[in-house]
């Protein structure tokens, strides 16, 4: 069997990040989340809401941002949930920028700050996980978690503008180059042939921030379900379906394959997976 690996992962590594586009990032993911619920069970809003303030004000500790720091006038026209549950913005605003590291008298300009890679993942891939636990908190597991992946569809089925429309090779190369530049996996690639490629992975960047949460199902629903739902959104031809990931076993399988070609390829074998060895 014919395999290539890439051992490219460092936990350490950094990126120069805007303070600003993190916050904004984690104000999109959340006002999304927060407009979907408020329209199909509104009945629970104050209470969902509740249990994400109650979630984050934890893993704050106490860090706020100085009042006068940051201006949300920007934000108002553009989140409308900002005015009705400010204090859930402003514990958002307080997570991102205690992830970032910044003082509390940061100054907000556009400066990037160098950060840990994944602090800044986390700072929005972390509150979208305690968004998925409040909705369990105040809904009951199964039902909290089946409100979460009806929203995941419900985004991912809104048209996208302009799809990529590059084939599955041209996909897998770009794929390779931007991973290996991250530093952000350890992976080992196997090539069916032209139209059909599997990855499997040890090391994973975006595993790595959720890792320490308490609810490996969490952390799966935050950071890997919605890919596969994304890809098929964004790609005119891309599959990607998945397994197994690091949060419930000692490594993670991505097929892709071209939708055009195959619409419903076989999964890889698990002894293939095993035989393909990253060390």
């Amino acid at each position: 069997m014919k395999y290539k690996t890439y051992k490219v992962y460092d936990p350490n590594t950094t990126r120069e990040t805007n303070p600003n586009d993190r916050i904004n990032a984690a104000f999109d993911d959340t006002s999304k989340m927060i407009e979907y619920v408020n329209e199909k069970r509104p009945e629970i809003m104050d209470k969902f809401v509740q249990a994400i303030e109650t979630r984050l004000d934890g893993e704050l500790d106490g860090y706020r941002i100085k009042e006068g720091k940051f201006d949300f006038k920007k934000y108002k026209d553009q989140y409308p949930f900002i005015e009705r549950y400010p204090e859930l913005f402003e514990l958002t605003l307080g997570f991102v920028c205690k992830n970032l590291g910044l003082s509390a008298d940061h100054s907000f300009n556009d400066e990037k700050v160098t950060v840990l890679a994944v602090k800044s993942i986390g700072s929005v891939s972390v509150p979208r996980y305690h968004r998925i636990a409040a909705m369990a908190d105040v809904l009951g597991r199964e039902k909290g978690i089946q409100l979460y992946k009806d929203f995941v569809e419900y985004r991912t089925s809104l048209p996208f503008e302009e799809k990529n429309t590059k084939s599955v090779a041209e996909l897998r190369e770009e794929a390779i180059r931007n991973w290996s530049e991250a530093e952000a996996f350890d992976f080992a690639l196997h090539v069916y042939d032209e139209h059909r490629h599997v990855f499997k992975f040890v090391n994973c960047i975006s595993y790595d921030t959720l890792k320490h949460l308490d609810d490996p199902e969490f952390g799966y629903l935050a950071q890997c379900y919605p890919t596969t739902f994304i890809v098929e959104q964004m790609y005119e031809k891309l599959g990607q379906r998945r397994q197994v990931t690091l949060f419930n076993h000692p490594f993670c399988d991505e097929l892709y394959w071209d939708r055009t070609v195959d619409p419903d390829p076989e999964p890889p074998s698990f002894e293939l997976l095993e035989k393909m060895k990253i060390e």
